[in-house]
């Protein structure tokens, strides 16, 4: 391209900008801004254009600060919740029920003095421990950084890093994020700035434009087809796909391992070993969709099957009375396509020896129901769940 080209494809943007840099170093976007008379957006997005046309260079320098949200002032000026609740224990032992009178934020409080190891709770009160004691009296690095950051101080020398983790968790404290760009001329810039006129173009032609025929006496600029354009992806993953994989993620990360089994299952699998009663309403026509073909399948071996025969019946010895009927094998039998996907944890369970435990198992999967299709409801459907096995597994 040579310059006379270059000079037309520059949009009058592009040229005050140029204009400006006339006998400078650099500029950056505030002092263009005064320079041009353009706004912010206009100088980005016209410096861009200029770049990518080679005659304009920018340099991006990126700053990093910290700043207090609106909880962490509140802190800053009244103390975190958990030192103001340690100075009411200090005073002596005190009961759960003053504390949440004289604190407004008492249960934020708690947690974090019993977190850290500073209270123990006997009988309703409160009491402080050696390590609560030594807190009371020093000024925690947490309360150093609220206040230097309150009072625009320099930031307090830190062993560690931990306390401006736990106060950015908290949402106390933010970090924003500065980009200051400065715009230089580049060699070709600087070679036709001396051929550079600007005058008002016309960038987009209206109905006025054409009854006036002022396009008969003003420039039109011409568009540049060789600019980069918006990317256009025109095959990309179905959404429930990517939220199938999202969820599926999420599970992995936590160390569950994946469950798969058959859409098209037997009712001992998707019912009986569920505990659901074989005269459960869930399992009419109305709810289940049941197979002609094939009608039934194969039950697994008969030391399981009798287990689950005798749950249903008395209870077996699980300390349960049961459901007090006689179960059908042939019902279990029946094949249908699963209503849930807690018929793979009943397999995955079925299958488990006591070596294996403790384990996380997780599903993500189709199901099927005999639902009345309309806008908002399909016989099919997707279902996540998760189960942990072990000996002592609690929700804690």
């Amino acid at each position: 391209m040579n310059d006379k080209e270059l000079l037309n494809r520059l949009h009058t943007h592009e040229k005050r900008i140029l204009k400006a840099l006339e006998g400078k170093k650099s500029l950056t976007i505030q002092e263009l801004e005064h320079e041009t008379g353009l706004n912010k957006d206009s100088i980005e997005k016209a410096s861009l254009w200029a770049k990518v046309k080679g005659v304009l260079k920018i340099d991006e320098e990126t700053s990093e600060t910290l700043e207090l949200t609106k909880e962490g002032e509140e802190y800053a000026e009244h103390g975190l919740p958990e030192k103001n609740l340690l100075k009411l224990v200090e005073d002596g032992e005190i009961s759960i029920l003053e504390l949440k009178k004289k604190l407004k934020k008492f249960d934020i409080g708690l947690v974090w003095v019993k977190k850290n190891n500073w209270v123990v709770i006997k009988k309703g009160q409160l009491e402080l421990t050696s390590k609560g004691s030594k807190a009371t009296k020093e000024q925690l690095p947490e309360e150093k950084i609220l206040i230097s950051l309150k009072n625009h101080e320099q930031m307090p020398k830190l062993s560690d890093r931990s306390s401006l983790e736990n106060l950015e968790k908290r949402g106390l404290i933010k970090r924003k994020v500065k980009k200051k760009r400065e715009i230089f001329l580049t060699d070709l810039g600087k070679k036709i700035l001396p051929k550079l006129v600007i005058k008002d173009e016309i960038g987009q032609l209206t109905t006025e434009i054409l009854k006036e025929k002022l396009w008969k006496t003003q420039l039109i600029r011409p568009y540049d087809v060789t600019l980069p354009s918006t990317k256009i992806n025109p095959g990309k993953k179905h959404y429930i796909t990517q939220i199938i994989e999202y969820i599926r993620g999420i599970w992995t990360d936590m160390g569950f391992k994946e469950m798969t089994g058959p859409l098209l299952d037997i009712s001992f699998w998707n019912f009986d070993s569920l505990f659901q009663p074989q005269d459960h309403p869930a399992r009419d026509l109305a709810d289940t969709f049941y197979m002609k073909i094939p009608e039934k399948g194969k039950l697994p071996d008969n030391q399981l099957v009798e287990k689950v025969k005798l749950t249903h019946e008395n209870g077996w010895d699980t300390g349960s009375l049961g459901w007090q009927y006689k179960w059908n094998p042939e019902f279990a039998r029946r094949c249908v396509l699963r209503t849930h996907t807690t018929s793979l944890s009943a397999r995955t369970i079925a299958k488990l020896k006591s070596e294996d435990l403790p384990v996380k198992y997780f599903a993500v999967g189709r199901c099927f129901r005999n639902e009345t299709l309309d806008w908002k409801h399909l016989a099919e459907f997707y279902q996540t769940e998760g189960i942990v096995v072990g000996e002592d597994v609690t929700f804690r």
